[in-house]
């Protein structure tokens, strides 16, 4: 079962923030989202699926801050920054035949939403991540979706994104320490909130193997034809 606020209220509250119920819930929020922002764990992520529009965008959902895969047109591709479509010799906006398709992220698009049909009269900013797709005859791309940072929780019951509640407890020491000026103890606690999650990340994944490697592609060091010492 997710965690949630009202799950880790009773376990940590008297410990990070006694009797002070938006101090926990602000230490919470600030904690899974440095935890979030830590790594490539697998509860960072969600699998989802978009089809395009007319113009060839895809507009992330707010859940969403980035996509860190994807499958387009049934193929894995990469992702290229929006610096691509603009460097000398480069792609531009212009699809190239017999090329693969890709997608080509757009950076963020603040968006106005209309509140004159609420109490408020003021109308909200809200971002959204885009993406472009190279090539027009792509109707549907399949991405793995990373979350983005939880900005307020509804009730007590509201789950948090950190499966580890052992991790949370030291971030939020973390964070504890650190405005109180205690940098060595505040770094302390973030490793061992850190070391907790790759722990946690270990038994989740079991006995299944790393697909890639990175430091198996680095470059060789150039070595002697009569040395190999």
């Amino acid at each position: 079962m997710p965690l949630t606020v009202h799950s880790l209220k009773q376990r940590y509250q008297d410990l990070v923030a006694p009797g002070d119920d938006a101090e926990f819930e602000r230490l919470l929020l600030e904690a899974d989202e440095r935890l979030l922002a830590s790594g490539r764990w697998h509860w960072t992520r969600k699998p989802d699926s978009f089809s395009p529009s007319d113009d060839g965008l895809i507009v992330l959902p707010e859940e969403y801050e980035s996509i860190v895969g994807c499958r387009v047109g049934g193929m894995p591709q990469g992702i290229v920054w929006q610096e691509t479509e603009y460097l000398e010799g480069g792609p531009g906006e212009i699809s190239i035949e017999g090329c693969s398709a890709r997608l080509v992220d757009q950076g963020w698009t603040d968006a106005l939403e209309d509140q004159s049909t609420s109490d408020e009269s003021d109308d909200v900013i809200t971002r959204f991540r885009t993406y472009k797709v190279s090539d027009a005859s792509i109707n549907e791309v399949d991405a793995l979706c990373r979350f983005a940072a939880i900005t307020s929780y509804a009730s007590d019951w509201s789950a948090v994104l950190c499966p580890s509640a052992p991790a949370i407890k030291q971030m939020m020491l973390s964070i504890v320490y650190e405005e109180a000026n205690d940098a060595a103890k505040s770094l302390e606690y973030r490793s061992l909130a850190i070391n907790t999650c790759n722990e946690h990340e270990k038994a989740y994944r079991g006995l299944a193997n790393e697909v890639f490697k990175p430091l198996l592609f680095q470059p060789v060091r150039r070595r002697s034809r009569t040395n190999f010492a």
